[in-house]
């Protein structure tokens, strides 16, 4: 939809080698890790490869699908869902017996749902940032800017709504 001149900025969106190649990214907003995740009873993802043995639900198209892919699981144990919403509600249903999701998003549903166990952690470390049309320098010099001046309150924030859980995964994540 960028692209296609629908809209001028997207936000949060996972920073990918593939994605550079069409748009311009800002800096960092926040470090993303993918995270392998299931629901109690089931015991945690200890290592990425054993993924491959699961049912995984995946949204098409997202960052968590290529890491669930590049981490080996084949298209046959990739189960689908529309959305985040979708995937979490096909996990708690046993359509899925994990999913891969990005670590904030594990922490925000984890507040909904305390029966979710992270996991290992599936991939390398990335980037969220906003994108833009690589044309639009003056608006990605902007977002720069605006990202650099706000970067102790999205810090206060992270502590003020993530759980310790998550806080204590952000940072083993950022040492990894």
């Amino acid at each position: 939809m960028l692209l296609r001149g629908e809209g001028d900025v997207i936000s949060g969106i996972v920073d990918t080698p593939a994605r550079r190649q069409r748009v311009a990214f800002t800096s960092e907003l926040f470090p993303v890790r993918h995270l392998a995740v299931t629901r109690r009873p089931s015991p945690a993802v200890s290592r990425a490869e054993d993924l491959r043995a699961l049912r995984v639900g995946v949204i098409p198209g997202t960052s968590w699908e290529q890491a669930a892919t590049d981490a080996g699981v084949p298209k046959t144990k990739r189960i689908a869902f529309r959305d985040a919403d979708a995937l979490l509600a096909g996990l708690r249903a046993g359509q899925a017996d994990a999913v891969v999701m990005v670590l904030l998003d594990y922490a925000l549903a984890g507040k909904r749902d305390p029966e979710l166990v992270a996991g290992c952690f599936v991939g390398p470390g990335v980037s969220a940032a906003f994108a833009v049309r690589p044309q639009d320098g003056h608006l990605l010099h902007s977002l720069n800017g605006y990202l650099e001046g706000s970067r102790q309150a999205r810090h206060a924030l992270m502590f003020k709504y993530l759980s310790e859980e998550a806080l204590s995964l952000i940072a083993l994540a950022r040492r990894e």
